[in-house]
């Protein structure tokens, strides 16, 4: 067909476009600034060079616009050190000083870094005096740092953003080239406009034989049905993807069984640009089960009517959902025996308690008085055993499995003083540390030890992993104190009474909480409605009573 498609998962080769975080050039030849964060507009941190003879307005109002368009900024003072930066570091931007001739020439320097190989992708712009013509390479002299900002922003959606499209295109081209599986790309008039060489050695043409041709120019095998064409193109006009077996005849006349899918690809106006199509070969019999499933219902469709076709259309659809398990009820008016049926399956008080739901509507719950606990510790008298084991609990490999062997799994309570105090919680929520301790404690009784996992140790992990990003310097500019007891006590309940199921199986159980909470975002509902039920069922433990809303 010149169309042959279909690929294989497992079979893929990745290649990466992007590049490996720099480290700062030498302080004798730049002066590098980095920043961590994200940019806004979700792409990577782009690294720009600033190119000045010297220290003036105009270069400190790039290094400010950088700054604040959360770029990484690099600054070489001589056309040597500028080469060395960009070869070492590879900028996506690189802004050059052509105001002043006599510090060095800014087109030599130009050119210096078009010959080098990774500048293919780099955006070059020059600062001038004044406006000798018109190019969008050349920025007029302005040290307003807003003007140096809009510059940066044009450019960041202008070109650079072109040259991340080109640079991801030639990464997508490179593993096409690479990939194992034949692939072929057709237009909208079915002329075949790229094969990879997977393609030619299967098929035994050159790229330079099909190029430019029609699909109906090159020989069609015997063995397809006369109108599986006409079923693919049908399936194709409607926008979707076709899979199944297709004979292919090679340069050679020989005739080669395939497993094709092929893509159409939408493009401007809603109409269909080209057809990806890939083919592997069908000897390859490692595929998942699934595979098997649809091309069996994709040769049943060849031969079937076509109600049948469209019905198993709908079919392939459904097996192509990532909600294959999800349930669907519909209502069925039109038929009132089922309806009765399915309205009996799904009343409570007429089917069998599963073994596992029978084990989740009688479990005792837990006590939630605090009187049952045992008189809460002051921070002072922390035994020296726990406390020798927690002095490292800012560091981030703070061994969570010793603190729990040493508090007899009770890890939360202690590590929650400690970090609490730290942060200054009890100061914040204006609540004495007697609560604050008798809270811990009853938040931990409220743990299951018995899970393997979702327990609190678990808890106390994912508390001092909060603790130890606070602590972060980038995070503590973005966050408010307010924030960061949020995020303290959030870390502290995450678990709370985790059943040690997920919630799928709950759902499928038909567990009293899935049904309490409609089968939607279930232990997440319960673990935040039961802290918060826990914390205000006795002043005792309310970290929140003194709090104003």
């Amino acid at each position: 067909m010149g169309c042959a498609s279909s690929i294989h998962i497992s079979d893929r080769v990745v290649y990466h476009s992007g590049k490996e975080s720099e480290d700062s050039h030498s302080p004798q030849q730049t002066n590098t600034t980095q920043h961590q964060g994200n940019p806004a507009s979700g792409l990577p941190i782009k690294p720009v060079l600033l190119v000045f003879a010297k220290e003036d307005s105009q270069s400190n109002g790039f290094c400010w616009a950088c700054e604040k368009a959360n770029f990484r900024c690099s600054t070489a003072r001589t056309p040597e050190s500028a080469v060395e930066s960009f070869q070492e570091k590879h900028h996506d931007l690189v802004v050059i000083d052509h105001r002043h001739s006599r510090h060095f020439d800014a087109e030599a320097l130009c050119r210096s870094i078009r010959a080098i190989n990774s500048s293919e992708n780099t955006v070059i712009v020059a600062v001038v005096k004044r406006p000798d013509r018109e190019e969008a390479s050349r920025y007029v002299e302005n040290a307003s740092m807003m003007a140096c900002y809009n510059e940066l922003l044009q450019l960041e959606h202008g070109e650079l953003r072109a040259q991340y499209k080109l640079r991801a295109g030639n990464a997508i081209f490179t593993a096409l080239e690479q990939s194992q599986e034949a692939i072929e790309i057709t237009s909208e008039d079915q002329v075949i406009q790229y094969v990879n060489p997977a393609y030619e050695c299967i098929m035994g043409y050159q790229q330079g034989e099909l190029i430019g041709k029609e699909i109906i120019e090159v020989p069609k095998s015997e063995k397809n049905k006369p109108d599986l064409l006409e079923t693919i193109n049908s399936c194709i006009r409607k926008g979707k993807e076709w899979q199944g077996i297709y004979y292919a005849k090679k340069k050679n006349g020989d005739n080669i069984q395939q497993n094709v899918r092929i893509t159409p690809v939408i493009g401007q106006g809603g109409s269909q640009r080209r057809h990806s199509s890939m083919a592997r070969i069908h000897s390859m019999t490692i595929e998942a089960p699934i595979t098997k499933v649809i091309n069996i219902i994709n040769l049943a469709q060849e031969s079937s009517p076509m109600p049948v076709a469209e019905a198993l259309d709908r079919v392939l659809e459904i097996l192509r959902t990532t909600e294959l398990y999800s349930p669907q009820l519909a209502t069925k008016d039109e038929d009132p025996h089922t309806n009765d049926l399915v309205g009996g399956l799904m009343t409570d008080g007429l089917r069998r308690l599963s073994g596992n739901e029978y084990i989740f509507s009688t479990k005792q719950p837990h006590h939630m008085g605090s009187s049952h606990l045992s008189t809460p510790l002051s921070l002072n008298d922390i035994p020296p055993r726990i406390a020798q084991t927690m002095e490292n609990e800012n560091s981030w490999d703070f061994d969570i499995f010793n603190l729990e062997g040493a508090t007899m799994k009770r890890p939360l309570t202690y590590l929650g003083l400690h970090i609490f105090s730290r942060f200054g919680v009890c100061q914040f929520l204006n609540c004495p540390e007697g609560v604050l301790r008798s809270w811990l404690q009853l938040v931990e009784a409220n743990y299951h030890s018995s899970n393997s996992y979702h327990n609190s140790t678990h808890a106390a992990d994912v508390l001092h992993a909060t603790a130890y990003f606070l602590c972060k310097e980038r995070v503590k500019q973005s966050l408010d104190p307010v924030d960061e007891v949020a995020a303290l006590i959030a870390a502290t309940v995450h678990d709370v009474d985790h059943p040690g199921r997920t919630n799928s199986f709950l759902c499928n159980a038909g567990s009293e909480l899935a049904v309490l909470y409609n089968d939607t975002a279930v232990l997440e509902s319960h673990h935040a409605a039961l802290a918060f039920q826990i914390t205000t069922k006795d002043d005792k433990c309310n970290i929140f009573k003194n709090m104003e809303r």
